[in-house]
């Protein structure tokens, strides 16, 4: 091997396909990409859980002309030495991390054993691996994090737009994209957010300046009711800054859009599962807490407004609740929204 832990040039290559193929390939492709440069036979990789809350993970790359056999390792990583094969072994742990790693590295003893270069190249090339593999892992953990999130927000009918620090928007949600492309109070012209209203949006420009440069320093950020053409109820706007946000590129400014006229897609089924209702009841709640009056929802679901009604006596029943109104308070404060 040629490789000198003095050729950075050389070791940034590495380290930049490391992380390459990690991210791209998986752990076997990293791996492989560890096990080149030593000309080894085999590199055997176990990622062990610190809190040792679940198995290890063993990976083994075997070199392409080798007589080695994934059976020699038995498929467990305390492999220490194989007969007529010198073998190395580096570990790394971060102490911020969640896993430590153990690296073996096997090559003919026909061949030279080890050297010091090798043995503290292993450990940076493992470092590298692990740093990248925990990266990844918190990486993947916040973009379920924020698919979840986004989900809620939609199921809630909250729209959510994100800012920079120069106003380009940075995220929109399905929700607020959708608010969007009806123009009905709020719009987007010239990939800059601005209300129909002319006297409405000089407040909104205002607000997201002073939001933008800092000047504005309520916590509970400030709130907005804007005009729409379609309605004469008004839709509801709370703009807040993000702490922290310096850069351009950086979220500086949410702004969060509310419809008093949507309401959350309840699921009948969901209803009946939490509140212990019939199939028919079910129904009927539901169109209840979509505004709908009693007579509405008997001609909605095509039944008579006495049936409608012995639904309701059974739902309050059960719900323990006396008025309509209870119980459309009860359903859009429970987890049936979700």
């Amino acid at each position: 091997m040629t490789f000198h832990t003095r050729s950075m040039t050389e070791l940034g290559r590495l380290f930049i396909e490391l992380t390459d193929q990690l991210s791209r390939g998986g752990v076997s492709a990293a791996l492989e990409t560890i096990r080149a440069p030593f000309d080894a036979d085999a590199a055997l990789l176990s990622i062990e859980c610190r809190n040792r809350t679940k198995p290890a993970q063993c990976e083994l790359v075997l070199s392409a002309d080798t007589e080695l056999t994934p059976g020699a390792f038995n498929g467990t990583p305390s492999v220490t030495r194989l007969p007529g094969y010198e073998t190395t072994a580096v570990s790394f742990q971060d102490p911020q991390g969640a896993n430590r790693y153990v690296l073996r590295l096997y090559r003919q003893e026909i061949t030279p054993p080890f050297d010091q270069d090798e043995i503290v190249l292993a450990e940076l090339l493992l470092s590298q691996f692990g740093r990248s593999f925990e990266a990844n892992a918190r990486h993947a953990s916040l973009h379920v994090e924020r698919t979840l999130y986004s989900d809620l927000l939609d199921r809630l009918q909250i729209g959510v737009i994100v800012l920079d620090r120069a106003g380009r928007l940075l995220t929109v949600s399905d929700q607020a994209r959708a608010i969007l492309a009806r123009r009905d109070g709020l719009q987007l012209v010239n990939g800059r957010l601005c209300t129909l209203n002319a006297v409405e949006d000089k407040r909104f420009q205002a607000i997201i300046r002073d939001a933008l440069s800092g000047q504005d320093a309520c916590a509970a950020g400030r709130g907005l009711s804007l005009t729409k053409p379609s309605s004469m109820r008004k839709m509801g706007i709370i703009l807040r800054a993000i702490p922290g946000a310096g850069h351009e590129g950086q979220p500086a400014l949410s702004i969060y859009i509310r419809d008093a006229e949507s309401s959350p897609d309840v699921e009948a089924e969901l209803m009946r599962q939490i509140f212990d209702l019939t199939p028919a009841e079910a129904a009927v709640a539901r169109r209840l807490t979509d505004g709908l009056s009693l007579e509405d929802t008997a001609a909605a679901l095509d039944i008579s407004r006495n049936t409608a009604r012995a639904h309701l006596r059974s739902i309050f029943s059960k719900s323990g609740i006396k008025r309509q109104t209870e119980l459309v308070r009860l359903v859009l404060n429970s987890a049936v929204v979700l």
